[in-house]
């Protein structure tokens, strides 16, 4: 198992890249880790840490795409820069996964201009793990696409329900379509439409969600555009900060902090590019080593449980996917 991981990205990088990869490396002896960046940075880093006997490489990056730069502008002027050389190294075969905490907006453009989609696959999508009330839900787009076809939402529902079934170990996963309401005649044009593909399909379809049963298991998996998606994550994000910032010392015990955990991004470790040709996790600019140790747990799950084959079987004899 080869995967790379962008030393670069992070807002602190390279120190919790390569404390997560050292970290990763404890619980799994199988996977080769390939540190992507400024050589002597990381070479710098990982001197503070004991990786005798791990397998860890660098390949040398000597730039670096910064959060703010435009994204189409930066992979035209910096393909040498770290996370275009870590999608390059898996479209050379090189590596089984790739990971990274840079701009998001340049790493998708990196992994769709260098890996391409999967075959039939229209647009991809950005899956997120979310937390509920008993567990958890997979909830895609959050933020590729804002503006959605009802075939794309339809191609969306079929690339979470595999990955909610092989990654998140979820059998015969639920379907819910984020809407303004739960009958099927409730949300804009493109909802009703996609409602109606949906529960014609052989799919454990749940029916329309509204916004309350996103936290309360109306679905295993929900599906929505980019733009209400990415609305709904950074409302999400917010919760643990906006409950310190007015409960204060008054939210204190186990279950408190069992609550509050359960909206930590870093158990999730990463979001998920669904639909493009090769295993992808794109990780907050904030990461810390836990959440990149947990990325790279997943990735390795991913390309084991193999996603994208399951993926691509599925859009080429699944009609609905593509007509």
């Amino acid at each position: 198992m080869r995967i790379a991981v962008d030393a670069m990205g992070s807002d602190t990088a390279p120190l919790p890249e390569i404390e997560g990869v050292v970290a990763a490396l404890k619980e799994r002896k199988d996977i080769e880790v390939t540190l992507v960046g400024k050589q002597d940075l990381i070479e710098k880093e990982l001197a503070c840490f004991d990786t005798t006997g791990m397998p860890i490489t660098i390949h040398h990056s000597p730039t670096v795409i910064d959060m703010g730069e435009s994204p189409s502008k930066a992979l035209k002027t910096k393909p040498e820069a770290s996370l275009c050389q870590t999608i390059g190294l898996q479209k050379m075969g090189k590596v089984d996964a790739s990971i990274s905490a840079g701009n998001t907006g340049a790493f998708m453009g990196a992994s769709l201009f260098g890996l391409g989609r999967i075959e039939n696959v229209n647009r991809p999508a950005i899956g997120v793990t979310m937390p509920t009330v008993a567990g958890f839900s997979f909830c895609l787009d959050m933020g590729a696409n804002s503006d959605c076809k009802p075939q794309h939402l339809f191609q969306f529902a079929r690339m979470g329900e595999i990955f909610a079934e092989y990654v998140l170990d979820k059998k015969n996963p639920s379907i819910g379509l984020l809407s303004v309401g739960e009958e099927p005649g409730k949300g804009n044009e493109a909802t009703v439409a996609t409602h109606a593909m949906l529960a014609s399909s052989l799919m454990n379809f749940a029916g329309n969600i509204e916004g309350n049963g996103v936290i309360f298991d109306k679905a295993d998996v929900i599906v929505c555009d980019g733009f209400v998606g990415n609305i709904l994550l950074k409302f999400y994000e917010s919760i643990p900060h906006f409950i310190y910032t007015t409960v204060g010392d008054l939210f204190v015990g186990e279950r408190a902090q069992n609550f509050l955990e359960k909206f930590n991004k870093d158990t999730y470790g990463a979001a998920d590019l669904l639909g493009v040709n090769g295993v992808v996790l794109i990780c907050h600019g904030s990461s810390s080593a836990t959440a990149i140790k947990n990325a790279v747990l997943k990735a390795e799950k991913m390309v084991l449980k193999k996603v994208n084959e399951r993926i691509r079987q599925v859009m080429l004899k699944d009609p609905q996917c593509f007509e």
